[in-house]
């Protein structure tokens, strides 16, 4: 989803979220959960470089997310410089 600055000019930031899942009943320190991490870090970066996606967000500061829920409970959540 982008955000339509021509209507909204006070936005001042822009969100990348990557919402991941993992088998309910997973802990913190699974390995499973390191690879999900990487993998989510790995796509943000590469999103966050699309330059279609810069140009229409070039007056914000992007922010980018992740989340990581196991069943219904979010594990993790970090950002990603």
């Amino acid at each position: 989803m982008e955000h339509f600055l021509a209507r909204f000019e006070g936005i001042r930031y822009s969100y990348l979220l990557e919402i991941k899942y993992i088998k309910a009943g997973s802990k913190p320190g699974d390995d499973k959960l390191r690879q999900l991490k990487e993998g989510a870090e790995k796509q943000l970066k590469s999103y966050g470089i699309d330059k279609k996606l810069r140009k229409s967000i070039e007056k914000t500061r992007l922010i980018k997310l992740m989340l990581i829920f196991s069943g219904h409970d979010a594990i993790y959540i970090g950002e990603v410089k």
